[in-house]
């Protein structure tokens, strides 16, 4: 290598316009993401949710909501053995199983789920 080569390896190159980052810095952005991006997310969020709760418009009784249909079709999805289906329904009601990190062969781990689904009330 020449002196010339480690001359410009080492040099600093010039930063963009405006001044560098301070400790706390207001511009900093610590959601890893656009400012825009995050507001365009929480809008088509919002969106959804708005949508899940209006009237089902293929509920002749007009009582069920877009998310009761939704909950209505996966669990007959579940039921007919689809196993995405099944897989997704007990995952989000009883929480995704803890996977260990490290185990000793042929030796059992403890395990449980955590989760904060109310049951519904059945009539005895």
């Amino acid at each position: 290598m020449t002196k010339i080569d480690s001359e410009h390896r080492t040099a600093k190159k010039p930063r963009g316009k405006g001044k560098p980052f301070a400790k706390g810095d207001p511009r900093i952005n610590r959601q890893g993401k656009s400012k825009e991006l995050a507001e365009l997310e929480r809008e088509f969020r919002q969106a959804i949710i708005d949508e899940l709760y209006l009237v089902d418009e293929d509920d002749l009784e007009r009582k069920r909501t877009n998310f009761q249909a939704l909950a209505h079709r996966w669990v007959r999805l579940g039921k007919a053995g689809n196993l995405a289906a099944i897989e997704g329904l007990t995952e989000r009601i009883l929480g995704k199983a803890v996977q260990p990190v490290s185990g000793v062969p042929d030796q059992p781990f403890e395990y449980r789920i955590v989760t904060n689904v109310k049951l519904p009330h059945r009539p005895a």
